[in-house]
């Protein structure tokens, strides 16, 4: 990747990994839509879709392969060795309330993954919630059943925890 931007990461490069999420069923899934592939309603949802997936930027490449080789090789962050803004971050001094919402087919984090951030942080178990909504990445946070039953009780249960 980094090769073929000369030096950067193109966003229309990595784009093409994700090539499945913007075809007609792809983008159904991700929208959790009802509407049938080819109607109207469906056609212009497709349209706002596929342009917002257009959008992408370019990276450093040396900024890429750092991410790729601390985060995902040496697993850094969940062993408390990664370096940010010259000091090692360390899970465990999070005492933060958090709500880990994981999507069962996400394609990017896997659910046991995000979950397993329960185990790394110091937040006292009565301020740590986690739901797996029966969804992708990009249903996460973009899809109308999330948005509709998900993220309306994230938003109750942080202001019970405010």
């Amino acid at each position: 990747m980094v090769n073929l931007g000369d030096g950067r990461v193109l966003g229309r490069n990595l784009a093409k990994f994700w090539e499945n999420d913007a075809d007609a069923n792809g983008i159904r899934e991700s929208l959790q839509t009802l509407q049938l592939i080819g109607s109207p309603e469906f056609t212009r949802l497709e349209a706002i879709f596929q342009n917002w997936n257009s959008w992408t930027i370019d990276i450093p490449g040396t900024y890429y392969l750092e991410v790729v080789e601390k985060l995902y090789k040496r697993n850094e962050l969940a062993s408390g060795s990664f370096v940010a803004l010259g000091q090692k971050i360390d899970l465990s001094r999070l005492r933060l309330p958090m709500y880990l919402l994981a999507g069962s087919a996400d394609e990017v984090v896997a659910p046991e993954q995000l979950l397993a951030v329960e185990r790394l942080v110091g937040t006292q178990p009565e301020y740590l919630r986690r739901e797996v909504a029966p969804c992708n990445h990009l249903g996460l946070f973009m899809g109308k059943r999330t948005l509709e039953e998900y993220w309306p009780r994230i938003v109750r249960w942080m202001k019970e925890v405010d």
